[in-house]
């Protein structure tokens, strides 16, 4: 007796995502029913989708928009690659200091890792450390301990202020001094809250 109808079903094969099961009518004439391989791709972490294949470990046979015709149900199997191991450096930059930690690296295939930053603190004569930035001037960004992401190789610079010297009484002009090193520390803390709280989200 002639099946009537068959069914596509594409099975993602360990990725995530998915991928609603077609249904067709067989041509009486031609004795097959007519699909299109699905645009949709699955995911999986460190991996990259190559297309489709009739078997669990086979190789591709089949990619997105591909006519496929069949007399009977069938399934595809996602075709996985596994992505290359690549690594990302942090590199600090004491940016006109001396001491500044040791470079670090993580190695990863999602195109993306995680580090630490170094608790060693650069020093530059009578300047105080505010933190690190991956620009050589402004408002320090990172502090030791925060965890950054690395899309790629990353330089931090060091922040640098002066050190602070406690007015004489009645002395006046340290009072801009005064204010611009509060005004620095407040920004300071401030960002590091902010990434504080971005960690305890993550």
């Amino acid at each position: 007796v002639l099946q009537n109808y068959v069914t596509l079903t594409c099975n993602v094969n360990g990725g995530e995502g998915s991928i609603p099961a077609e249904t067709k009518a067989i041509d009486e004439a031609a004795g097959l029913a007519s699909f299109t391989v699905s645009s949709a791709a699955p995911t999986r972490a460190e991996y990259s989708f190559k297309g489709w294949s009739t078997t669990a470990g086979g190789a591709v046979e089949f990619k997105a928009g591909d006519a496929l015709k069949t007399e009977a149900d069938m399934t595809l199997y996602a075709v996985w690659e596994q992505n290359p191991l690549v690594t990302f450096t942090l590199t600090y930059d004491a940016n006109g200091g001396t001491g500044a930690p040791a470079k670090q690296t993580v190695q990863t295939r999602s195109g993306s890792g995680k580090l630490v930053i170094s608790s060693t603190c650069p020093t530059n004569g009578d300047m105080v450390f505010c933190g690190w930035s991956d620009v050589k001037s402004g408002y320090a960004k990172f502090q030791p301990g925060d965890t950054v992401e690395l899309k790629g190789d990353v330089t931090l610079y060091a922040l640098w202020v002066k050190k602070n010297t406690t007015p004489k009484t009645g002395d006046d002009g340290n009072a801009a001094l005064w204010a611009t090193l509060a005004a620095l520390s407040v920004l300071g803390m401030g960002a590091a809250v902010v990434f504080g709280r971005k960690r305890r989200h993550n």
